[in-house]
């Protein structure tokens, strides 16, 4: 059953949260306490709706990071950070057409026969960082069939990255 606008809204009550309980940052102090900051105060969560809302308004047109980030008066980072995240989730997908340079975010149910890119991580040392603190606090809790889960699907998707 595809999600509606609305069933989406209602889960997002609560940010998105996929980065170690946080919506992610870039490694700095000063970037994880502005993340933990924005994810609490409800900014994250405020910022996902209207980018869905906006989103179910463009329909079919869908918009670029840059459009998005115009329209709210948000830098690169923030609202790609929004995007990604969303993405990650499944809630919002990305074609692979463009507009200008930027790739073009849509809601699900108006893709069509558009092409999507599905989400891919940076594999990075951030990225890399950021697994290795989920399994730290899933071996915390003692989750260890989570953290094994965790483990699995990291070297199936550097794998398959070097292939």
């Amino acid at each position: 059953m595809q999600q509606s606008l609305f069933d989406v809204l209602e889960k997002i009550v609560e940010p998105i949260l996929p980065y170690a309980g946080t919506s992610g940052w870039s490694g700095s102090t000063t970037s994880k306490e502005r993340a933990e900051r924005q994810d609490s105060d409800g900014t994250t969560s405020k910022r996902q709706r209207a980018v869905l809302i906006a989103l179910a308004d463009l329909r079919e047109k869908g918009a670029t990071w840059n459009e998005l980030g115009t329209l709210f008066g948000l830098h690169h980072g923030s609202i790609s950070g929004v995007l990604s995240n969303l993405h990650r989730e499944g809630i919002v997908c990305r074609l692979k057409d463009r507009r200008g340079r930027s790739q073009i975010y849509i809601l699900p149910e108006f893709v069509g026969d558009s092409e999507i890119e599905p989400f891919k991580p940076n594999v990075s040392n951030r990225l890399l960082t950021e697994i290795l603190t989920e399994l730290e606090t899933d071996l915390a809790k003692g989750a260890v069939a989570l953290a094994r889960h965790r483990i699995a699907l990291t070297l199936e998707f550097l794998t398959s990255e070097t292939k």
